[in-house]
């Protein structure tokens, strides 16, 4: 038993970089603090160990990181009053990967203007490369969603970056 536990620390551990980066991304903009979500995932991971199952641990704790940045959005918004549709939390960017890469220098533009559920899109099947299956697990969504979003946040990105140029 303690062995396992060992092991989600350690691959814990081993993923705090990227877990920053995500959370970086994620909260670009937004009245949300990276480091507040990094701290919450950890909260969990460490609290939750032992439904990891063994396998798909980078999904496992993404999954996670996603989920305290949306509550802690959620929250953030409601101690300064604003009421979150939270239909609006889960639209997410990305075409293929290499597409996203190549936009990233202009997204970089946009970035702040964008909803978190395209930044989620755009980091996890863009950026991090999973495929629509794995997002959808990641994110917690069906894969039609993944889908659909995609095709939003793209349209989102073209409009935007057209207004900026």
């Amino acid at each position: 038993m303690g062995s396992k536990k060992q092991e989600v620390e350690r691959r814990l551990l081993e993923n705090m970089p990227r877990l920053y980066k995500l959370a970086g991304w994620y909260a670009s903009g937004r009245p949300i603090d990276p480091d507040d979500i990094v701290q919450l995932t950890c909260e969990q991971v460490i609290k939750y160990w032992h439904q990891w199952e063994g396998t798909g641990f980078d999904t496992w704790i993404r999954r996670i990181t996603f989920s305290q940045a949306r509550d802690e959005l959620r929250r953030e918004h409601t101690r300064q009053g604003v009421d979150v549709d939270t239909t609006l939390i889960a639209d997410k960017v990305a075409t293929s990967r290499i597409e996203a890469l190549l936009m990233l220098k202009d997204i970089n533009k946009i970035w702040p203007e964008m909803i978190p559920e395209h930044r989620e899109v755009l980091l996890v099947v863009g950026l991090e490369g999973y495929s629509y299956a794995e997002a959808a697990k990641i994110l917690d969504i069906p894969q039609g969603t993944v889908m659909s979003r995609i095709k939003r946040a793209r349209e989102a990105a073209k409009r935007l970056l057209g207004a900026k140029s």
